[in-house]
């Protein structure tokens, strides 16, 4: 959660105004993902995971609590409606948000895959 939060607040602060919301919310998933990778490699070096089954395990748990963060602030707190939180997952359109929490849900396994 911190991760996503420092990365939207760079996204506002540093780019958001060059690129425009649109562009730079595509910047913004995959500096995400690029970040998620580093901080998974960094988190299973020090604590290495015991097998695939735990691997998969954290994937959907991290995935679980992603979509109840996101779709709980952006509704409760941020006051959007479904269907703008929901707009963020239009691939179609070229919102690659989608790609988090599927990244979120695959990382683990992937970096167990890639260190062991």
């Amino acid at each position: 959660m911190f991760l996503a939060i420092l990365n939207g607040t760079i996204r506002e602060k540093l780019y958001k105004n060059r690129f425009g919301e649109f562009k730079s919310q595509q910047i913004s998933t995959f500096v995400f993902i690029a970040v998620m990778f580093a901080y998974t490699y960094v988190f299973q070096k020090l604590f290495p995971l015991s097998g695939l089954d735990e691997a998969k395990l954290i994937g959907f748990v991290w995935l679980l609590l992603t979509l109840a963060f996101e779709f709980l602030f952006g509704k409760l707190i941020l006051k959007k409606s479904w269907q703008e939180l929901l707009a963020n997952y239009n691939f179609m359109k070229g919102r690659y948000w989608i790609l988090i929490p599927v990244w979120v849900f695959l990382v683990n396994y992937a970096m167990y895959e890639i260190i062991n």
